[in-house]
């Protein structure tokens, strides 16, 4: 999307009466900016989502009017608050959101009307590996063995991917976006029943994910339109009933600006690497049950930390979380551990409580680290890091010294300190990639021939 203005006026659902100016700046990397004259009453009770909050407040949801068009703003924050030469009411407030839904009003996170998600990818023009099989006309036949197209399913919800390829400029939203990339790959998510907004949303984000996972970079773009269809009785979509709103998702992802796709060597999984009837319900079971480690991996592929503590405490603890959540990981069998607590029984009693106190049968830090290094199980991520336990050690180190605040990170050391995060990153991405069905085979690839890692590889050698 490129950049654009509305300008309208604004209110909130709990204030209707009160209305004010402004003008909403869309960015081509799908920043939700609202820039308000005068300001809105902040709703106290909403909770943030996605950011921590900066004091200045924040809105559930706002909606607008723009050349009669109604427009809503999801999971808002206050920015900025800059008063005018007159002062008084007359300041302008700045508001960021994480989703837009254009050409509708909602007025809550549980309101429901759309049941139909159509998601564009973008920037993704090597997602299905490379183009064999493209036709004359440059589309990509993405017809699994049995001619049908590319579907999946997963929870009663039905997937169809689809590829586009034009020598001309597309415009497949019919909410008047214009495309201005050749080729993009298209997922329709039809639901049994219509969604609340917050599972929608959600639902963008987790394909967002996904999306940003495989392709290992944060150039990859969603966009959504939501639509409402009627089902016939054998469960076959009837027709469209409502006009499609498109949802402008901003979330954490930023696109880079430099970056004008992503390539084959720099990708992780295309659709090529599992099918997609394969990738979906495994990805969704996935973010599920590692939601907390796969964000805080995400948030550095989103938005590079700006200090190394951050990239070091974000890094080995995304990789110790995942390795938590994949088992009840012990560290002694149960009747050695008994043993152990049995003879802190012998100790008086406020030593034994003390003793006790945090004791539990679990695995140290560097050995979940090691543990996840040998469960990725290659000869090839052997040339990756030659000694796990010394990496497993300075990781464990520099994030205890960061976390627990005892020291922060050593300037003269930083590479060594960027690097050993960097590793983290990777044992993390194998890690997830081992879990979601990559064979022995391809993780080798991967290790050979992806760019990312084969840097990583490069920097390992040199600040290990």
């Amino acid at each position: 999307m490129a950049n654009e203005e509305r300008a309208g006026y604004w209110w909130t659902p709990e204030l209707p009466e009160k209305r004010v100016p402004g003008t909403l700046h869309i960015s081509d990397q799908n920043e939700l900016k609202l820039v308000l004259i005068g300001g809105l009453e902040c709703d106290e009770s909403a909770t943030p989502r996605r950011r921590a909050p900066l004091g200045l407040g924040e809105f559930k949801s706002i909606i607008g009017e723009c050349e009669s068009e109604p427009i809503t703003l999801l999971d808002c924050q206050v920015f900025s608050r800059r008063s005018t030469l007159h002062g008084g009411e007359d300041y302008h407030q700045t508001i960021e959101a994480s989703a837009g839904v254009l050409g509708a009003s909602v007025t809550n996170w549980t309101d429901a009307e759309f049941n139909k998600i159509c998601m564009q990818l973008e920037n993704l023009g090597s997602m299905n590996g490379s183009p064999t099989g493209m036709n004359a006309d440059g589309s990509i036949d993405l017809s699994d063995e049995t001619g049908s197209p590319k579907q999946a399913e997963h929870e009663g919800v039905k997937y169809l991917l689809s590829f586009h390829n034009s020598n001309r400029r597309v415009d497949r939203l019919t909410s008047g976006v214009t495309i201005s990339h050749q080729a993009y790959y298209t997922i329709d998510a039809t639901f049994p029943e219509v969604l609340t907004f917050e599972k929608l949303i959600d639902h963008v984000r987790r394909v967002q994910d996904m999306v940003s996972f495989c392709a290992n970079s944060s150039s990859a773009v969603v966009k959504a339109e939501l639509r409402k269809v009627e089902f016939d009785e054998n469960g076959e979509v009837e027709l469209t009933e409502s006009r499609p709103s498109l949802l402008v998702y901003s979330g954490l992802a930023t696109l880079d600006p430099t970056a004008v796709a992503v390539w084959p060597e720099d990708t992780f999984v295309s659709f090529d690497t599992i099918k997609f009837e394969e990738l979906i319900p495994r990805w969704f079971e996935f973010a599920k049950k590692f939601e907390i480690p796969l964000n805080m991996y995400l948030s550095s592929l989103y938005r590079a930390p700006t200090y190394l503590e951050t990239r070091i405490v974000t890094s080995v603890t995304a990789a110790e979380a995942f390795h938590r959540l994949t088992d009840d990981h012990k560290a002694l069998v149960d009747n050695d551990f008994a043993l152990v607590l049995r003879k802190l029984d012998a100790l008086p009693g406020e030593l034994s409580d003390w003793a006790k106190r945090d004791m539990r049968n679990e695995p140290s830090l560097k050995e979940r680290l090691v543990d996840l290094v040998r469960a990725i199980d290659s000869r090839e991520f052997d040339n990756v890091i030659k000694d796990v336990n010394r990496w497993a050690n300075l990781a464990r180190n520099l994030r205890n010294n960061v976390a627990h605040g005892l020291k922060g990170a050593d300037l003269a050391l930083a590479r060594q300190t960027f690097t050993v995060a960097l590793v983290a990153d990777a044992v993390f991405a194998l890690s997830v990639l081992r879990w979601i069905g990559l064979s022995d085979d391809q993780i080798s690839s991967l290790l050979t021939n992806n760019r990312h890692l084969v840097w990583c590889r490069q920097m390992a050698h040199k600040h290990l």
